[in-house]
This record gives structure tokens, C-alpha cells and sequence, in this order.
């Protein structure tokens, strides 16, 4: 596998996540519980595991995955600190 083709997915798995986390808290509780929003979060799961099973996604990058999906409003909070 080329090199740049790891990088290129790797870039656009923290792409879709920040997307997915930047609507996720846009949205009233109502709306974070609608299929459509589950249907994203699960396909963004997926993907991180199968990126991180072929060794094209970091480490850091699963744990922030496996934090915004078992446990939203912990990986809110950490959204807010100033960093």
C-alpha cells in the first residue's frame, strides 16, 4: 500500500469525526437519538475499528472514537476545555 494512500485515510477518518462531533452537539437531544444520527455514529465506529484493525488509524484517534461512543457528553466536556 502506498504511503500516501495510509496518510490520505487516516486524515480523512479525523475529517468525518470532526464533522460527525461538530453536528452531534449541534443537535437537541431529540435529534442526537434519531436514527439518522445513530446510522452515523455506527458507520463512523466502523470505520475507525476497520482503519485501526489494518494499522491506518493511531491509537489516539481509536480512544477519541471509543470516548464520543460510548460516552458523548464526558467527550463534550473535553470539547470545551481550553486546551
Amino acid at each position: 500500500m502506498a504511503h500516501g494512500y495510509k496518510e490520505l485515510l487516516s486524515a480523512a477518518e479525523k475529517r468525518i469525526f470532526a464533522k460527525l462531533t461538530g453536528v452531534y452537539y449541534r443537535l437537541s437531544a431529540q435529534e442526537r437519538h434519531s436514527d439518522a444520527m445513530r446510522q452515523a455514529m455506527a458507520a463512523q465506529k466502523k470505520a475507525a475499528k476497520l482503519l485501526r484493525q489494518q494499522g491506518m488509524l493511531k491509537k489516539k484517534a481509536a480512544l477519541r472514537t471509543m470516548l464520543f461512543q460510548n460516552f458523548p457528553a464526558v467527550y463534550g466536556l473535553r470539547r470545551k476545555c481550553p486546551k
